[in-house]
């Protein structure tokens, strides 16, 4: 009886060596496969071995409980995404998920938004948690594309984008021409002219000539004149600038007020924080749209009449305006 025991326990072992030593064999012949699994908070061990079988990442659940036991890693295993592979081992996912080296996502944030519109986008974004609860100025965070873990919260994100716009603008504004300390005079006016840069164009060449323009109705006593300050400063703004809206008596109206808005208008880049810093040198004072994605500029207001026309003609060609 105990020799007909211990044969069926020496065939036994010999069969599930064989089946486990199979399925390694089988594991290995395979192309490799990338699995993102969640492992969330408060998750149990069994519930985890279940979700790798089910992935077919791992041989067996009792086997694979008993490593994370026996080895201690039941008390390590950290919440999170992880990214696995189907050539990973017991061993190996049990030390990623130890790890707490949980897979990152991207959120872009791009330029010319206003914090509240960032805000919005944050909240949007499922993979991340909690209210935003940080008081942020116009104009004082970065659009930049920011790294993240599932669940960390909002006010990390707002908090790296104010980190980030801090530590730029210092460096950008030691690297400034100083010539510009006439009308920008301090970090905070830059914030200001180059969120209105931002606004005006998309083209990165163009904007130093921008910010030129604006430094140029600085210096000659000029009102900035500045669409989107009137599209910022507008209650009822809903696609087209009004007579109403030039004239509204408010803190951002350029066409009305003397000098910068009371606060940035929205979040600049890099590039347009550049390009206030160190504006190109002309002799514009005005510019409009080419009809084609850019702008044309001028030294007169008799030129800048005719280039106004020109871009009309355009438009009508195009059939925006009949």
């Amino acid at each position: 009886m105990k020799k007909s025991i211990a044969k069926f326990a020496i065939i036994s072992l010999a069969i599930g060596f064989f089946a486990l030593f199979s399925y390694y064999v089988y594991k290995n012949m395979q192309e490799t496969q990338t699995f993102v699994l969640e492992f969330e908070k408060g998750e149990s061990l069994s519930a985890l071995a279940h979700d790798l079988k089910k992935n077919d990442l791992i041989f067996n659940e009792d086997i694979f409980k008993v490593k994370a036991v026996v080895l201690d890693y039941d008390k390590k295993l950290q919440p999170g995404e992880y990214e696995l592979t189907n050539k990973m081992s017991d061993f190996d996912i049990l030390n990623k998920i130890s790890s707490g080296k949980s897979v990152y996502h991207k959120i872009t944030v791009p330029e010319g938004l206003t914090v509240k519109e960032i805000f919005s986008l944050l909240n949007a974004n499922k993979k991340l948690e909690g209210k935003i609860s940080i008081e942020v100025k116009e104009g004082y965070l970065l659009p930049e594309t920011y790294s993240f873990r599932k669940g960390d919260t909002r006010n990390s994100i707002v908090l790296q984008m104010k980190s980030a716009l801090e530590t730029n603008l210092d460096k950008i504004w030691a690297s400034r021409n100083k010539e510009i300390d006439k009308y920008i005079k301090s970090k905070n006016d830059l914030l200001k002219l180059a969120s209105i840069v931002e606004k005006e164009t998309i083209i990165d060449k163009e904007k130093p000539i921008v910010a030129n323009v604006y430094i140029n109705r600085l210096e000659l006593g000029m009102r900035l004149q500045a669409d989107p300050t009137v599209i910022y400063g507008a209650k009822n703004y809903k696609g087209d600038i009004t007579y109403k809206m030039l004239r509204d008596k408010n803190d951002y109206n350029t066409y009305v007020i003397y000098g910068l808005p009371k606060t940035a208008i929205a979040n600049a880049g890099v590039d347009s924080l550049k390009a206030v810093a160190n504006p190109a040198d002309t002799d514009y004072i005005f510019f409009v749209a080419d009809g084609k994605g850019g702008h044309v500029f001028s030294k007169t207001y008799a030129e800048h009449k005719l280039r106004v026309q020109q871009y009309l003609k355009v438009r009508k060609e195009q059939g925006y305006i009949k």
